[in-house]
């Protein structure tokens, strides 16, 4: 459970101990502003979280005709944490994760207020090369994420293979990469180093050079030089074979968009994060959270009194 915006949240400052019995004895017939489909209870250390359900009459205020308690004390946890926006949901689950409560308590950005309970992340195998460092796919995926707009709580699970630690077990003297960029972005082998989309004409060899690409490398390269070099796979449809659930990832054959085989998501090795976006959401079935958008600016403690004792209103 996470409230789909923090609107839905109220805070309560409370005299109280936060017992079942205190709760409902105090809560049970007050008004509740008309947003507040939650209430979260605090007594100095002692954090509790209930779901409320009014009356329905009319107006800005309404009965609280029942309430469900969600999460006691005992399972709840308290975090402040000034730079997490606790509409995202992925980094709200994440920290309940670390936390190891049934329930967290998150006070963020612009003092909101939400909370997470018994929710758990999903991995998304992110599968990407570096050189350039940090991973572009990987920064993109989480770039997608930060908006809060998917909200599925998805955990990025990094896969990466850097082109320098592959280089070094060749067999042979040199070695060529598919794209120039790689050398300006910090391959260290750049010596001994050939670059496809230069269409270098050779002085060595073709059996003293070892191509790390993909099977596209190898058809241009061999039409460039008429022989098959020594190879090193970086297919990422390769890659992935035998990884189990969601996997995004680069790949050269991929235009533009996405596309979707099996479990696994291609975007364009120049993709932006939009594009990232729009493959995860196809890949998991989602839909964008249209009400993140249609934010009314209504904060996370509209709920009575914002601070002090518990003090409904008559």
């Amino acid at each position: 459970m996470i409230p789909r915006h923090c609107r839905e949240v109220s805070l309560k400052k409370v005299t109280f101990s936060l017992t079942k019995r205190n709760i409902m004895e105090t809560a049970l017939g007050k008004l509740a502003y008309i947003n507040t489909n939650y209430m979260v209870l605090n007594n100095g250390p002692e954090w509790a979280v209930v779901k409320v359900r009014k009356a329905g009459e009319q107006g800005l205020f309404q009965k609280i005709k029942s309430l469900e308690i969600i999460s006691m004390p005992r399972d709840t946890a308290y975090l402040e944490k000034s730079d997490v926006d606790v509409q995202n949901v992925g980094v709200m689950v994440r920290l309940a994760e670390e936390a190891a409560k049934d329930a967290l308590v998150v006070k963020g950005k612009f003092e909101h207020i939400s909370f997470v309970h018994q929710e758990r992340t999903v991995p998304l195998v992110v599968w990407d090369v570096v050189p350039p460092n940090p991973p572009k796919i990987v920064e993109l995926a989480e770039a997608a994420l930060a908006t809060g707009r998917i909200r599925k709580p998805i955990r990025i699970v990094p896969k990466v293979m850097d082109l320098n630690e592959l280089a070094r077990t060749r067999d042979t003297k040199y070695v060529m990469f598919p794209c120039y960029a790689s050398a300006l972005a910090g391959l260290e082998s750049v010596d001994n180093a050939f670059y496809l989309d230069q269409i270098p004409g050779l002085k060595v060899p073709v059996n003293e050079i070892t191509l790390i690409g993909c099977e596209l490398s190898v058809r241009i390269f061999t039409f460039l030089y008429g022989q098959k070099p020594a190879y090193m796979e970086l297919c990422p449809k390769k890659m992935l074979a035998g990884t189990s659930g969601p996997c995004l990832c680069r790949c050269c054959v991929v235009d533009d968009g996405h596309a979707i085989e099996g479990n696994a998501a291609y975007v364009p090795w120049g993709a932006s994060v939009g594009e990232v976006e729009e493959a995860i959401i196809d890949l998991f079935g989602l839909e964008l959270d249209q009400t993140l958008l249609d934010n009314d600016g209504l904060g996370a403690d509209e709920f009575g009194v914002r601070t002090g004792a518990y003090s409904p209103t008559k």
